[in-house]
């Protein structure tokens, strides 16, 4: 059932709040997502001190760039994607995050919107890495960019500031 295998989550999150040991930014942002997905937010709920460290886990990834990447500086756009997309429904589903974390997270989130937007090809989609000093390249990967539209919908939904121009390029590739 889905409850024991949230219970089975809870039960494995680290001590850091991540969960699994290869891709671990993607993989802890997709338990997050299942948590958030039964209904348990940041906080609330018999889950809800799994998500709020989910948070915390991936906020703590994040450089200055506001690029979050794997804990051994690996470049996955996959992560970075799923981690914004957790992130902002996490925000998106109460603007009161404990330990007033409210405003950090969705200044955390806006940066990983503005990585996303500066990582986008001249083509309109995105690939396995960001763009470097931001030219954005000429090569797309289409799980990549389908994961990035998924962030940035879920941070437009959550009352981030996402460019349009970047939605429709990215909806005319």
């Amino acid at each position: 059932s889905s409850e024991r295998g949230l219970q089975w989550l809870a039960e494995n999150q680290s001590h850091s709040g991540s969960f699994g040991e290869g891709y671990v930014v993607a993989n802890t942002s997709m338990a997050g997502l299942a948590f958030l997905a039964h209904g348990h937010t940041p906080g609330r709920g018999p889950y809800g001190e799994v998500v709020t460290q989910t948070i915390r886990y991936l906020i703590d990834q994040q450089g200055r760039s506001g690029y979050i990447t794997e804990p051994d500086g690996a470049s996955r756009m996959h992560g970075h994607g799923y981690a914004t997309l957790f992130l902002a429904e996490a925000f998106g589903m109460t603007h009161d995050i404990p330990g007033g974390e409210s405003g950090k997270l969705r200044e955390s989130i806006q940066k990983a919107v503005d990585v996303i937007e500066s990582s986008q090809s001249t083509l309109g989609g995105w690939f396995y890495t960001p763009s470097e000093g931001g030219m954005p390249n000429q090569r797309d990967e289409g799980s990549v960019t389908v994961t990035q539209i998924e962030a940035l919908r879920s941070a437009r939904n959550a009352g981030l500031n996402v460019n349009d121009k970047v939605i429709a390029k990215a909806v005319d590739y």
